[in-house]
């Protein structure tokens, strides 16, 4: 029996392979269903299929503290797929702030908006889904963009429903209740206010505040307790020297755009480092902070008086170049810091600007287009070789670009949607705001 039982399977496979040598050889003459791929299709093939990316948090307004706009380790998103990017989901209605953008921790993403009284909330939703999580009434109407820091998120708000109550309210990031709130009421002719969104490194929280009839100031608050630590009068020579942008923080120091210019103070204790005597004619300026340098843009008056960008040393804030460029509000815009990659630094132009790259250590600019010209409150954001900004290419989206030579790559989004507020990008999605709503775009 079992010498019979290889017998026959001998023959059964003798069968197969003669049937699978006919096949095979029918397959090899058949130039319809065989072919060698060459090399630069497999290549291309490649480039097109998304990767796995390393986790990212997007945590802080324009990335991190230093406000680079820089995602360092995206690798799903690359400029041969960045133009198959479509829309995930859309949010429920929210009136997005025109004068923040969006944070996300991975799992959850947050931002303010208006609210449908007008009035400022801030809202939660799930990364992944676009489900709202929470929302917390800040009564603040026009909503900064939020700050992460360990298990709390930072924003503008009232203390209470007194007309003095405007400052700064530490939220739980699960739950969204109030865990402290800071204002100083000073009983002043003048209200205190809030100019800025918070920026957060290790236990101490920073913004811009005006005191009341006191100062319009630096000021500095224990990030766990709310509790004040120190506060530093911003710039010299005016009563409204604050440039109303969130300051940056580098190494140990605090860095603010002001009226005489860039000034740096210590973030242990608020004392003055140093500030630069620039005397600008406008108080639309804003910073970010890399590798020992700062970088500014300051929006001009007028084309003869135009915008300018600027790098100066963190240490004792000395000029390392200066470019100036015969426009308006086509280099800078409001609370648009420069971003910084990769020994390039990018800046955006306010409503109807243009998109600049600059060598970060010479300032010799590099390229400038307006293949999508951007829009109002947005600073550029960067992530494997690929420059996001909100732009108008003709239908009012987001447009993507190479980072190296500033080519369009791509024009995304619904027609009219006109997105504002810096995009967001982390984890192979891409965050974006219109004035109705928060979307989420993927591959």
């Amino acid at each position: 029996m079992k010498h019979r039982l290889i017998g026959t399977s001998a023959i059964a496979v003798g069968t197969i392979l003669a049937a699978l040598t006919w096949a095979w050889a029918g397959t090899v003459n058949s130039p319809q269903t065989f072919h060698n791929p060459t090399r630069a299709s497999v290549q291309q093939n490649r480039r097109l299929v998304p990767t796995t990316t390393k986790a990212f948090n997007w945590l802080q307004p324009f990335a991190n503290s230093q406000h680079t706009g820089y995602n360092p380790v995206e690798t799903a998103l690359t400029r041969f797929n960045v133009s198959m990017l479509k829309e995930a989901w859309q949010s429920s209605p929210i009136s997005p702030s025109t004068y923040g953008s969006m944070v996300t921790d991975g799992g959850v993403v947050y931002v303010g908006g208006g609210g449908s009284s007008g009035y400022g909330d801030v809202y939660a939703f799930d990364a992944n889904t676009g489900a709202q999580k929470w929302s917390f009434f800040t009564l603040f109407p026009n909503a900064y963009t939020p700050a992460i820091s360990g298990a709390l998120i930072y924003v503008d708000c009232y203390t209470s429903s007194s007309a003095g109550s405007q400052g700064l309210c530490a939220l739980s990031r699960s739950t969204g209740k109030l865990q402290w709130g800071y204002n100083y009421n000073c009983q002043c002719t003048h209200y205190s206010s809030i100019f800025s969104a918070a920026a957060v490194s290790g236990t101490t929280v920073v913004f811009d505040y005006y005191f009341g009839d006191e100062c319009f100031c630096v000021a500095a608050l224990n990030a766990s307790t709310g509790t004040f630590l120190w506060k530093a009068t911003a710039g010299t020579g005016s009563s409204n020297n604050l440039a109303s942008s969130t300051p940056a923080i580098d190494k140990g120091n605090v860095f603010v755009a002001t009226n005489s210019g860039i000034c740096s103070y210590q973030l242990a204790n608020g004392t003055l480092n140093w500030c630069d005597s620039r005397n600008f004619p406008t108080l639309r300026g804003a910073v970010a902070a890399s590798k020992g340098v700062v970088y500014a843009s300051y929006v001009g008056t007028s084309s003869s008086n135009g915008d300018v960008i600027f790098a100066e040393n963190e240490s004792n804030g000395s000029q390392l170049w200066f470019y100036q460029e015969p426009c308006y509000a086509c280099l800078a815009g409001d609370n648009d810091p420069p971003a910084i990659a990769k020994g390039t630094v990018y800046a955006s132009g306010n409503s109807g600007g243009y998109l600049y790259a600059f060598n970060a250590k010479s300032g010799k600019p590099l390229w400038s287009t307006n293949g999508g010209v951007v829009l109002n409150f947005t600073a550029p954001s960067i992530a494997n070789g690929v420059v996001y900004v909100g732009c108008d290419s003709g239908n009012n989206n987001f447009c993507a670009h190479n980072s190296a030579t500033g080519k369009l790559l791509a024009s995304i989004g619904p027609t009219g949607a006109k997105y504002q507020g810096s995009p967001a990008i982390a984890n192979g999605k891409v965050y974006v705001q219109s004035p109705s709503s928060l979307l989420m775009f993927d591959l």
